[in-house]
């Protein structure tokens, strides 16, 4: 595949078996969320979002009271001790609906510009996650967005999303307004349950309608301690076997693999059905204690499956 003059590269670092894999299958693997190596990803939102459901809690519920639908000292009583909890009951159901339904898979790379000391050797904290020192893939942006129109047109997804990892500015960049009237959303269930129609306080909202918002925020957030890495994520959210049974489209099946800990590690494989050769702009040998020897490999391993791609080497050492 052509690649873009103006467009952006992606280093994707990958260990020799990764490497061998992802041009021998032309396919990267997505990683569902909650097993990357970061132990608060996808749960920055939480505390971002929390006191927004509060607060929206508060002032529904004189309305209720108003509205016959809450006795004014249970409500009271309940805003005093048990908000959070709800506010964190709200949260969680969101996200159990989520993984349910559409799980959220994560490709990870890094943002590395074009003349600069990480374009021509690499992130160290990044050879160092990775044996020997790893290698790394450069994409082109442009490229994979192409074969990634193809991939969720061709599987049945909710959908495929791309953007910059958010390191600062949470609030901001989460935009916790769109998710306002969660709360009511949820309170009109409850009241639903009990028989009770709310509607003309709590509106005609549906808690549906903020799963969409939490696609486009929660695997974008992440600690201000990561930053050097300038991340860039392709969000997969594929659907769970049973779910939207009228789409023809065909699932992408999860997957597993184990991971050096010798965990157990859900997945999916992305592009592979694309018809189409993966955008790939050069392969950068890491601090390998024999860069010579890996050179050659991989520019026979690139002849074997017919790509045309740069090799160049990390000028960066690293003790084995």
């Amino acid at each position: 595949m052509a690649v873009g003059v103006n467009s952006r590269s992606l280093f994707h670092y990958t260990s020799a078996q990764g490497l061998i894999g992802i041009l021998g299958t032309q396919s990267l693997f997505a990683t569902h969320a909650d097993f990357l190596n970061d132990s608060s990803e996808c749960r920055l939102l939480r505390g971002l979002l929390t006191p927004r459901l509060i607060e929206e809690l508060e002032d529904l519920a004189p309305k209720l009271v108003k509205a016959k639908f809450m006795k004014e000292a249970e409500t009271k009583a309940f805003l005093t001790g048990a908000s959070e909890e709800f506010a964190s009951s709200v949260f969680n159901t969101i996200v159990k609906t989520i993984d349910s339904i559409s799980p959220i898979y994560i490709t990870s790379f890094c943002l590395h510009g074009a003349n600069t000391p990480d374009y021509a050797n690499g992130l160290l904290s990044q050879w160092r996650g990775y044996a020997n020192g790893g290698f790394a893939i450069e994409f082109d942006e442009d490229g994979l967005d192409k074969i990634k129109d193809i991939e969720v047109n061709k599987y049945r997804y909710e959908g495929i999303l791309t953007n910059t990892v958010w390191y600062e500015d949470h609030e901001e960049n989460a935009g916790l307004n769109k998710f306002r009237g969660l709360v009511a959303a949820a309170l009109k269930v409850h009241f639903e349950d009990q028989g009770k129609d709310a509607s003309e306080v709590l509106g005609h909202g549906e808690r549906r309608d903020f799963v969409r918002p939490f696609f486009e925020t929660l695997p974008f957030l992440k600690a201000h301690g990561f930053r050097e890495e300038r991340e860039y994520r392709m969000v997969a959210i594929a659907y769970r076997r049973g779910i939207s049974s009228d789409l023809k489209a065909p699932l992408r099946e999860i997957q597993f693999r184990s991971d050096r800990n010798g965990s157990v590690v859900p997945y999916i494989a992305v592009f592979d059905e694309s018809g189409l050769k993966l955008p790939i702009k050069s392969i950068l040998i890491g601090p390998h204690s024999n860069q010579d020897n890996q050179q050659t490999a991989v520019e026979l391993l690139l002849d074997r499956h017919s790509i045309q791609a740069e090799v160049r080497r990390s000028k960066l050492s690293l003790r084995q």
